[in-house]
């Protein structure tokens, strides 16, 4: 039957027994129906057994992403009893895991999908509301504010708006924005609107009510852009936008403006024609200037604005307003004749270089191939001395007809006359474009190597002459011998650039990368080098090995996290790419490198390595580091988050919570996660932070204190009694009463004082960072007097030294294991 109906096709024979065919689905939907059919208890998506950790011997097809259409079919079909689609919703929206939420927000997700098909379920309503105040925010009634999520929830619950119930989410909306007083709040329930209310006579009736109430700018821009989303054309809302760009002086302002006028409605005559009055009656060079940039947006081959522009551009003789209507002329409509033909007019009238040049970068971009308007430039290029006008000429013959012998003659005349080193980069460029093989092209440039003496200019016309003539020996020639002779930041990292492109792929264009790596005295350089082998040496061993390299011996954090993400390029899911991006997302403390680190991770980082970054990163989801470093808190959430959308919930819910094997006997044990070398290395190097955030999670966080003392940065490592007491204060321990202690007796009376003094029992762990220059130990000396202290103290190390207790850095499992340590203490105390 499923053949006759065509929702199977035949596609072959199967090998092993070649008188059996093959069949496949015409389409996948066929097959999720059927698969959805076959499903005859909810179970089979989501066990009915699950508590709060994953059920041995189930599998949790809710999270995967190829079960998703059949979930929602399922929940569409009538032969499903509506008890068991009713239980399995509940079940979603209830769903514990044990893992800060991330896999329960995936589960209430895809039961605000499931609505969309059960559309009797009772808990629409519910479901709906919890979406819009994830997506929206919530107001705090003890706060009297109003609070927002972390962008990830954000995001995904402004997805789940277009996929739930479409009536009963805009009916909320709409309430919600007549309630709301939150200028954000406004703004996020408008912009949900645009998404999803496309022709709701409500929404749009709201949205203009709002429009006319605020008078939040930002506001009113979001809402207008909204409005004309769900209702192209809305006279009141193109009016005000167009308002607005005469009436404000905020440059982004009038970005957003020109932005949302560009794609509400191109080619809105009301649009055009007010755009057009505003053109020709402003003063303002701002508004002048958006408005020609909006029209050349949205008024591409509009014969109405085509004309009108024409006949302010020969009728104006103001030359504030003629720069800005020919570049408004070269945007709308290339190849318009009538266009082209006013631009070469107002050549011949004119005497002011801005329109001069402006006229010029205009029939660059519309007069492709015409003949007149190449005559007009070359006319121009030999009639001004203005340099500006002649770099513009030039560009604009670099566009206007490749091959064109006539532009490459005139190009090659003022190579040979001009002197000013600007217009020769430019001359260049263009030549670059337009005269691939040409002799006489190739001459010129190669003569221009010879005779100037400014290096960029000289870069400029190597790259090119490349481009013209590839392998060009003399260019590069030229370019080696200015690799070996520059000491000069602002060239250097040009040279791999330039290198890259006249030779790129080559064993020896790698090669001398390579070397430029090691030889380079500026960090720039390296960077840019490392760059440019991201994009040509895939794979190469050799250059996997010197940026591995630079990573451990750079002492430039930008340099650090650059070379990591292009390692990572390079050689997708590098462990020590992923790593060193962690160990810097942990220990910077600036912003924008930890945002940047955040998205390299977020693109790099595959499956098989997620687990790891789980297990590093959960530490800094805790109360702890959101109230003294919300950057980190947040960028970790994101990273987890985007593993969450990825991994099985059992392996996400292993490294989540460091398991080597897991707490309940009936989920089977698996290969552990976070516990190699340098994940050890990375918890060690940050100990106290890690101790904190785990003790937190138990009671021991209101009894003892824990003081962790970084031995590393010891100078003096037989007498550190000074360095010992600076950590003790940087921990928030008092001061000494009769001052600094200079010896370890003089500091073993302070450490009683303080054990006797303290509310809390203090704890004191010595361990060495791993990432310190180099490993120098514990020295005896101090040990030795350090079995004199009294009161709880431990190593971290390798070498035993009874009585003191000691933990191995190399255990993989010392986290845990200290924090059983700590627990025991508390329980004998």
């Amino acid at each position: 039957m499923a053949l006759s109906l065509g929702w199977l096709n035949r596609v072959g024979i199967d090998f092993d027994e070649p008188e059996e065919s093959v069949y496949g689905f015409y389409h996948a939907t066929f097959q999720e129906y059927c698969a959805a059919l076959a499903v005859d208890d909810r179970d089979y998506f989501l066990p009915r057994n699950h508590v709060d950790f994953p059920v041995v011997g189930k599998e949790y097809r809710i999270f995967e992403a190829q079960w998703k259409q059949v979930i929602l079919l399922w929940l569409g079909l009538e032969g499903v009893n509506p008890k068991q689609k009713e239980e399995f919703i509940e079940a979603l929206i209830g769903f514990e895991e044990g893992c800060n939420n991330f896999y329960g927000y995936r589960a209430y997700v895809l039961a605000a999908a499931g609505i969309a098909e059960f559309k009797d379920c009772s808990l629409a309503d519910e479901i709906v509301a919890k979406i819009i105040e994830w997506g929206c925010g919530y107001f705090d009634i003890e706060e009297q504010a109003w609070y927002t999520l972390l962008h990830p929830i954000v995001e995904v619950a402004r997805v789940a708006l277009l996929q739930t119930n479409y009536s009963i989410a805009v009916n909320q909306l709409i309430d919600l924005l007549k309630t709301i007083e939150d200028e954000y709040a406004t703004q996020s329930v408008a912009y949900i609107l645009g998404k999803i209310a496309k022709g709701n006579p409500k929404a749009i009736a709201a949205l203009i009510e709002i429009f006319a109430a605020t008078n939040d700018k930002n506001t009113r821009l979001i809402v207008a852009e909204s409005l004309c989303k769900i209702d192209p054309g809305n006279s009141k809302a193109i009016a005000a936008l167009i308002r607005s760009i005469s009436v404000t002086n905020d440059s982004f302002a009038r970005s957003r403006v020109t932005d949302i006028l560009g794609k509400i409605d191109p080619g809105n005559s009301e649009a055009i024609a007010a755009l057009i009055q505003l053109l020709s009656a402003t003063n303002n060079e701002y508004t002048r200037w958006s408005v020609a940039y909006i029209l050349g947006e949205i008024a591409t081959g509009n014969p109405e604005a085509i004309s009108a522009l024409i006949g302010i551009l020969l009728a104006s003789s103001d030359e504030r307003i003629r720069p800005s209507v020919a570049y408004c002329l070269g945007k709308i409509d290339p190849g318009n004749p009538d266009a082209i033909a006013a631009l070469i007019q107002l050549l011949s009238t004119t005497n002011d270089e801005n329109t001069c040049w402006r006229v010029a970068e205009s029939l660059g971009k519309i007069g492709t191939g015409n003949p007149k308007a190449i005559a007009a430039l070359i006319q121009l290029l030999s009639t001004t001395n203005d340099e500006d006008t002649h770099r513009r000429v030039a560009e604009s013959l670099g566009k206007i007809d490749p091959g064109n012998p006539e532009a490459i003659a005139a190009l090659i005349q003022l190579l040979s006359t001009t002197n000013d080193e600007d217009t020769r980069s430019r001359v260049a460029e263009s030549l670059g474009k337009i005269a691939t093989g040409n002799p006489d092209a190739i001459a010129a440039l190669s003569e221009i190597i010879s005779a100037t003496n400014d290096k960029r200019t000289c870069l400029i016309v190597i790259e090119n002459l490349g481009e013209i003539d590839p392998g060009n020996s003399k260019a590069i020639a030229a370019l080696i011998e200015l690799i070996s002779i520059t000491n000069n930041e602002d060239t250097s990292w040009m040279f791999a650039y330039i290198l890259d492109k006249i030779v790129t792929g080559k064993p020896e264009t790698i090669a001398a990368l390579i070397e430029l790596i090691s030889t380079t005295n500026y960090e720039s350089t390296r960077c840019m080098v490392a760059k440019t082998l991201g994009k040509i040496a895939t794979g190469n061993p050799e250059a996997i090995a010197a940026l591995i390299e630079l990573i451990s011996t750079t002492n430039y954090e930008s340099t650090l996290w650059r070379v990591a993400e292009i390692l990572g390029e390079i050689d997708p899911g590098n462990p020590e790419a992923i790593a060193a991006l962690v160990a810097i997302l942990s220990a910077t403390t600036n912003k924008n490198t930890r945002q940047k680190v955040t998205q390299s991770l977020n693109k790099i980082v595959q499956n098989d390595h997620m687990p790891f970054v789980v297990s590093a990163l959960q530490q800094f989801l805790c109360n702890t580091t959101y109230e003294t470093n919300y950057d980190l808190h947040k960028n970790s959430y994101e990273i987890i988050w985007n593993c969450a959308q990825n991994l099985p919930y059992p392996t996400f819910y292993q490294a989540w919570h460091h398991q080597l094997t897991t707490p309940h006997p009936e989920v089977p044990e698996t290969t552990g996660v976070g516990s190699t070398p340098f994940t050890q290395s990375l918890n060690l190097a940050d100990l106290p932070n890690i101790l904190d955030a785990r003790l937190a999670d138990t009671q021991l966080i209101d009894s003892v204190q824990l003081i962790c003392i970084d031995t590393s940065k010891f100078i003096d490592t037989d007498n550190p009694a000074l360095e010992i007491y600076e950590q003790f204060l940087d921990q928030n321990c008092p001061q000494r009463p009769n001052g600094e202690p200079e010896t370890l007796p003089q500091l073993k009376s302070y450490w009683n004082r303080l054990r006797r003094d303290s509310d809390k029992h203090p704890i004191l762990i010595f361990y060495e960072d791993p990432k310190s220059p180099a490993a120098q130990g514990f020295s005896p000396t101090f040990l030795d007097a350090l079995t004199r202290f009294e009161g709880t103290i431990c190593l971290i190390t390798d070498t035993p030294h009874p009585p003191l207790q000691t933990f191995s850095p190399h255990d993989p499992d010392l986290l845990q294991t200290v924090v059983k340590w700590l627990k025991r203490l508390h329980l004998e105390s």
